[in-house]
């Protein structure tokens, strides 16, 4: 399968790849064999021995997965290594259609259990503007639709140690947390910014 990475989070002292299946547009969230789904080097690199990164077009074998809820985008690894095609750009970013945003249909930063029951995606790209994250922290807080969205968990691998970062408009990924990510004290699936691209 032929994949755009577009995302490349923290997880777990390891990391979480998202992408686009381009020949399909679709998404497809890239499961490792760490604790909890998460991927490391050790599970997939690309034929020159050098890390898999956001913007690569890359040619790699990937199996669905069954039972994931929400998460309908996740794939298992099934190679060791992955062929890199081409380096691409963000205007190379194809726009992946769903039904409603996260936000269109929660005005908050989580859903509920049964909330998070109706839906049946677990990925988006979202613009928004005013995209801000605090020097030292993993939040951020960016305006959609008028609406100022704050203390959203911030994964990005790129700017993690950057300090403050601010964006006038932004294209980010949103990954809705999945059952690994469900906290049972407060009945919440959280809604996190995988990555973010200036725009």
């Amino acid at each position: 399968m032929q994949i755009l990475i577009i995302a490349k989070s923290k997880k777990y002292g390891a990391f979480c790849l998202a992408g686009i299946d381009v020949q399909n547009n679709r998404f497809v969230r890239i499961l490792g064999s760490e604790e909890n789904g998460a991927f490391s080097n050790e599970d997939c690199i690309l034929e020159d021995g050098r890390e898999i990164q956001k913007l690569d077009l890359v040619e790699l074998d990937i199996c669905p997965t069954e039972n994931n809820n929400a998460q309908t985008e996740n794939y298992i690894l099934d190679s060791k290594y992955a062929k890199l095609l081409k380096k691409c750009f963000i205007d190379d970013i194809p726009i992946v259609p769903y039904q409603r945003c996260f936000f269109d249909i929660c005005d908050r930063e989580y859903f509920n259990r049964n909330e998070y029951s109706r839906l049946n995606h677990s990925l988006e790209m979202v613009i928004v503007s005013n995209f801000y994250v605090n020097d030292g922290q993993r939040k951020c807080s960016f305006d959609y639709k008028n609406k100022k969205y704050r203390n959203i968990s911030f994964t990005d691998l790129d700017y993690l140690n950057v300090g403050t970062l601010e964006f006038e408009k932004a294209l980010i990924i949103v990954s809705l947390s999945g059952e690994d990510g469900f906290t049972s004290t407060t009945n919440r699936f959280y809604l996190f910014v995988s990555a973010v691209y200036r725009i």
